[in-house]
């Protein structure tokens, strides 16, 4: 077994994830779009995932990273874009019966919502059977990535809203409105509040969401009035919204107007001359100029504050940045790639040192042996694994010693993160002990970290006699083990992967929010596909790790992987 061969088997797995029908529930969800519905899909989701809740730390980190901010995301769509508090407790309180069904394995009331999830789901001509299906036959993997994508939806949608109303308040406030009269998408706002009081005030209906609340106790169907409300909200949105404005050739020339003509167009398109005009009717169609001309440039203003908040309040990167997670992906590929190379043993070697092979092997727990037929390969592996630790740790140590007074060229560098650390920590402090309700103050060391890391990953140890001595010192550990036959090309290549593991490792990763961490896998442990790249024949079961050459990149907090680990397998032995 070689590198090359590892490709391959990562293509054998692109072939067989296209042959995989799950992720076609995307077809069967994808027109449901309401936050509501989204709460549903997430708890549906959920409820076929296998999650050991026996230990209390599970539930606790469950609970902290998925349960609660979803009942605080929930809290505020519903406090800034619905008037009605009962609708607000009905999903906080759905979310609760769920996660208590799950945690006390009460099937009873975990059929209640299962209940109130389906009636809730079918007005909107969802197939339950079909979703289902296509649930039970995908991995605990899949469930899990499908869910947190309806995680970030919830997210996404209270942020949306929120930014949307600080937006509004910040036109309101704005000293150029005052003597204005209100603007029509005020006079559409109040109306649509109005509506939605009077709706809801509506005994029938508050009958109805006591019924929703008890989530199935009684039998009568509410599908019916549910569809009814979504109904009269997108029909009501629908009615106020602004029609496509009509060029002079949709009208009739010379003041002839249709019956259907409304006062407006009449203002606007008078034809050449009408009795009618007058000096009134001119003054008025200025004054409709000039406070159309107002309402323009408040438009503008306000949609110039938006950008500008989203950028102080965003803390992913944008699609072209070579800091957004799929462009750091590709570039930790790419030293996956370059490390395969330089530290193969099967071309352009002179000689093994099969003594220190056989003791380097014993201090990783290897099990090969130096007379195996996959040596090389378990060696090869066994070697790159020991350059990426031997580059951090030495990369650790030149980091981590004391910060002179006077900071020359050579230690630029650490000046930067030490003072970076003491300010990321200063504002962290400041934003706890100072009372506030700003975005700045919360996000300021996360945008420190972020911008600091990132001019590091792209200038930090160019052209550093640092990295020189690493180089140098590297090759000097890899000759332990085995001598090459030309060494000078391989002391360039050196030098690169130095830079680039120090970069992406050290400081490129710290520009992610949340912190990706890395996992070298220990030999011995089991084979866990989720986490794991490698070759193995049957069920995954029976292997467990001989090495691991390469780390995971993962992100605990939501159990995602930004890369797998590469590993070689071997079996378990039969017991």
């Amino acid at each position: 077994m070689t590198y090359t061969t590892n490709f391959s088997q990562q293509n054998n797995l692109s072939q067989t994830r296209q042959n995989d029908s799950s992720w076609d529930i995307l077809g069967t969800i994808g027109h449901l779009y309401m936050w509501e519905e989204i709460v549903c899909l997430y708890i549906m989701t959920l409820d076929f995932e296998d999650i050991n809740l026996n230990e209390e730390d599970n539930v606790n980190e469950f609970e902290s990273y998925q349960i609660n901010p979803i009942k605080e995301d929930i809290n505020v769509l519903t406090k800034f874009s619905a008037p009605h508090a009962q609708h607000s407790d009905l999903y906080i309180n759905l979310i609760d019966r769920y996660w208590e069904s799950r945690k006390s394995n009460n099937q009873a009331l975990r059929e209640k919502v299962r209940l109130f999830i389906n009636k809730r789901l079918e007005t909107n001509y969802f197939n339950r059977e079909k979703t289902e299906n296509y649930l039970k036959h995908m991995t605990n993997h899949q469930k899990q990535m499908l869910r947190n994508n309806f995680v970030s939806r919830i997210y996404g949608y209270s942020k949306i809203v929120k930014k949307h109303v600080l937006a509004s308040e910040t036109a309101n406030n704005n000293p150029l409105q005052e003597g204005n009269a209100e603007s029509k998408e005020s006079q559409i706002i109040k109306r649509l509040e109005e509506e939605n009081k009077l709706f809801f005030n509506n005994k029938e209906l508050q009958k109805d969401d006591e019924l929703l609340i008890k989530l199935g106790d009684h039998e009568e169907d509410q599908s019916i009035k549910v569809f009814n409300y979504d109904s009269q909200q997108y029909s009501y949105v629908k009615s106020v919204r602004r029609e496509p404005i009509k060029s002079k050739r949709d009208y009739p020339e010379h003041g002839i107007l249709s019956e259907n003509n409304t006062s407006s167009e009449k203002i606007l398109y008078p034809g050449k001359k009408s009795k009618s005009e007058d000096k009134s009717t001119l003054e008025e169609i200025g004054r409709s100029l000039a406070e159309n001309n107002e309402i323009d440039k408040l438009k503008q203003e306000n949609i110039k504050l938006r950008a500008a908040l989203g950028e102080v309040v965003n803390v992913e990167w944008h699609d072209d940045n070579a800091n957004n997670s799929s462009q750091l992906v590709k570039e930790v590929e790419s030293l996956n790639r370059n490390l395969n190379k330089i530290t193969g043993v099967k071309r352009k070697v002179k000689e093994i040192k099969m003594d220190a092979v056989k003791e380097l092997f014993s201090s990783f727990n290897c099990t090969t042996s130096v007379e195996s037929k996959q040596m090389k390969l378990v060696l090869s592996a066994v070697l790159q694994q020991h350059l990426i630790k031997f580059i951090l740790k030495s990369a650790s140590d030149y980091l981590s010693q004391p910060l002179a007074t006077d900071i020359n060229d050579d230690k630029l560098e650490v000046a930067i993160l030490s003072k970076a650390d003491d300010l990321i920590n200063l504002t962290t402090r400041f934003e706890v002990i100072r009372t506030g309700t700003d975005e700045h103050s919360r996000l300021l060391p996360t945008k420190l970290r972020q911008h600091v890391y990132a001019a590091l990953g792209f200038r930090g140890f160019s052209n550093h006699p640092f990295v020189t001595q690493l180089a140098k010192d590297l090759m000097d550990e890899m000759n332990k083990y085995r001598i090459l036959e030309s060494e000078e090309k391989t002391k360039k290549e050196l030098t690169t992967i130095v830079i680039q593991v120090l970069r992406i490792f050290l400081f490129r990763f710290k520009t992610q929010e949340p912190v990706p961490t890395i996992e070298f896998y220990q030999s011995g442990k089991d084979i866990d596909p989720v986490y794991m790249e490698g070759m193995w024949e049957g069920h995954y079961e029976d292997y467990e790790v001989e090495i691991c050459y390469f780390p995971a990149i993962i992100v605990k907090s939501d159990e995602r992987a930004y890369t797998k680990a590469q590993v070689i397998a071997r079996q378990k032995l039969m017991t």
